[in-house]
């Protein structure tokens, strides 16, 4: 037992004096008024403005719901992750956001930070909110105590939406998520609870999110801002722990179900007028829960991504004929001659690689964290690179991989790139930078190494490269017009579509592009031509965000006290800020020798 407890405080002193390291990273932290800031150096540029908006954001939530916090919030910042996300932990009172942004298919894309910071906290608020004896019991003898834990998802993420809308107007139920909307309300049993709560549909657990964001914004629209109040001050007490049936009940002297009914009946009177899409033949016979997408033409040739969610496995099509199938996500592919590069998600270490496809057989390389490709001619591509949360554009030589940079966001997390695109020739690069929520188009020739950047007022995707130029799609209302982009910014009217697309492409067949119906599909496009116009240049500041000097994070000193648990006898968890290492301290009896015993474990 002796040897044991030196044993643990060796290596307790051994951490304490080498400091806390998570991804072979030096990890720092900053204080602020309400929060702590855990992040490593390479995203330090970035604190100071996620110290604002986190601050700015404590405030607006705190005038709608009141301040259930007794200590300092705490944000894990990370940029090493190339996949965006944001997490919020109720139990340990702390949000992790990763500062590569999210262009995602079914929302419109902001200032990602704004927008995970407002989501995230807004989960907070609610989740932790509890009456005061609540507060007593979080305190003092469980973090566990959470009653707003028992609602459904679509509760839960609407509710963070919405509160992100309320304080800082930053989303709303914009074009993108229409499709999904106007799908269920075509269907005879709309909004099944298996989709809004479990996300078994054709966009999975996006219905919920979609569904809790539209419904509980009827209910702020249609019954006030005090009733959304009401909603989480009667669920932070002890009926919190019965469902928001009871909730619903007391507030709107309604059912859910009535309720929701309302909700529908509104809707399909809102959109009754609708016109459907006309779906790609490659598209025609697949189910809800089979997506094609990214579709891109090569040399006159179609090729595009497959996900059956049902099997969980991806694919490349060449027009109806199937080339690869594999059960690691396919992020992106490109094509050249009877070359195949691909980048592919390796869950494992939450990290993009790239592949090749050769000889039916997928090889593995060395290059990681990448965030798009496309071949820029024979042996060079053109890659989204993801630098420790720093996104950059480069050329890379496969012969001799040498590397030759395009673009880095040297500001930090205040500017993204994304919807990266090459011409056939290798003469052009296009992507989108997204400059806190302003949307720029880049268009970049290797014949001079000229870079130039054309605002675009209006949501776009880049699309496929013709021999003219590369096609855009451009918010048109509740649709998307199609536009031929030359190099000196004339914005060429093609084809129109009913509703949201992305990554448009020319074939035989006419104009397609990836979009929603009843799950993610190839659609074609209308013969309606948007009118003619050209975009106007633009500058982006490229000046480097002043990085925050933080303290170096030791996580073996900030123990924060989490609940009792019944481990070998009765123990109590502690954690330190990011949750990675425990604390567990504790004591049993046993009965058989009548001796009591005393415990203390670290966990990292």
């Amino acid at each position: 037992m002796l040897r044991r407890h030196i044993l643990f405080f060796v290596l307790l002193i051994s951490v304490i004096v080498n400091g806390y390291s998570f991804r072979d990273l030096d990890w720092l932290k900053h204080e602020s008024e309400h929060f702590v800031y855990i992040y490593h150096n390479e995203v330090a540029g970035s604190v100071s403005q996620i110290e604002e908006i986190a601050e700015n954001t404590f405030l607006g939530l705190s005038d709608f719901f009141g301040n259930p916090f007794s200590d300092k919030i705490s944000i894990l910042i990370g940029g090493y992750e190339d996949r965006s996300n944001g997490l919020a932990n109720p139990i340990m009172e702390s949000i992790y956001i990763m500062t590569i942004g999210l262009d995602y298919p079914y929302r419109n894309d902001g200032f990602w930070l704004e927008e995970v910071i407002t989501h995230e906290l807004t989960h907070l608020f609610q989740m932790t909110a509890t009456a005061p004896v609540g507060n007593f019991l979080r305190n003092y003898f469980s973090r566990l105590y959470l009653p707003n834990a028992l609602q459904p998802m679509w509760f839960t993420e609407g509710f963070a939406q919405l509160g992100s809308e309320l304080i800082g107007d930053l989303y709303e139920y914009d074009y993108r998520r229409l499709p999904f909307l106007w799908d269920q309300l075509d269907r005879e049993d709309p909004f099944l609870e298996e989709t809004v709560v479990s996300g078994h549909s054709g966009i999975g657990g996006e219905a919920y999110y979609n569904y809790g964001y539209a419904f509980l914004t009827f209910l702020y629209e249609t019954y006030g801002f005090e009733s959304i109040q009401e909603l989480v001050r009667i669920k932070s007490g002890l009926l919190g722990f019965a469902g928001v049936e009871v909730a619903f009940r007391m507030v709107y002297e309604k059912s859910y179900e009535e309720l929701k009914a309302e909700f529908i009946e509104i809707q399909t009177r809102r959109w009754m007028e609708v016109e459907p899409p006309t779906i790609n033949r490659f598209s025609q016979k697949i189910g809800e829960f089979v997506s094609h997408f990214r579709p891109k033409t090569y040399s006159g040739v179609l090729y595009y991504l497959a996900y059956d969610r049902e099997m969980r496995c991806y694919s490349l099509y060449k027009e109806e004929t199937e080339i690869l199938n594999t059960t690691m996500e396919i992020v992106d592919f490109s094509v050249f001659e009877n070359e195949i590069a691909l980048l592919v998600f390796e869950r494992e270490v939450s990290e993009t690689r790239l592949y090749f496809f050769r000889e039916g057989r997928l090889e593995r390389t060395k290059h990681a964290h990448l965030l798009g490709i496309d071949f820029l001619g024979k042996d060079r591509l053109v890659v989204l690179k993801n630098n420790f949360g720093t996104p950059s554009v480069e050329i890379l030589s496969l012969r001799n991989e040498r590397i030759t940079p395009i673009f880095e966001s040297s500001a930090g997390a205040e500017i993204q790139i994304d919807n990266l695109r090459a011409s056939l020739d290798g003469t052009m690069v296009a992507f989108r930078v997204n400059v806190q929520g302003r949307k720029h188009l880049a268009l970049y020739s290797s014949i001079d190494e000229s870079l130039n950047f054309f605002e675009v007022t209006k949501d776009f995707s880049i699309g496929s490269w013709t021999a003219e130029g590369f096609l855009i799609s451009v918010q048109n209302g509740d649709g998307s017009s199609i536009y031929l982009l030359t190099p000196g910014g004339k914005m060429s009217g093609q084809a129109s579509f009913t509703r949201y697309v992305r990554e448009p492409a020319r074939t035989r067949d006419g104009f397609v592009a990836a979009g929603q119906l009843q799950g993610n599909k190839l659609l074609q496009a209308s013969e309606a031509k948007p009118v003619d116009f050209e975009l106007d240049t633009s500058e982006i500041d490229f000046r480097a965000a002043e990085p925050v000097e933080g303290t170096k994070y030791d996580g073996f000193t900030d123990w924060k006290f989490i609940s009792p648990i019944p481990y070998k006898g009765l123990s109590v968890l502690f954690a330190d800020l990011t949750f990675h290492n425990k604390l567990i301290a504790g004591g049993s009896f046993d009965f058989e020798t009548m001796q009591p015993g005393l415990h203390m474990e670290i966990l990292s």
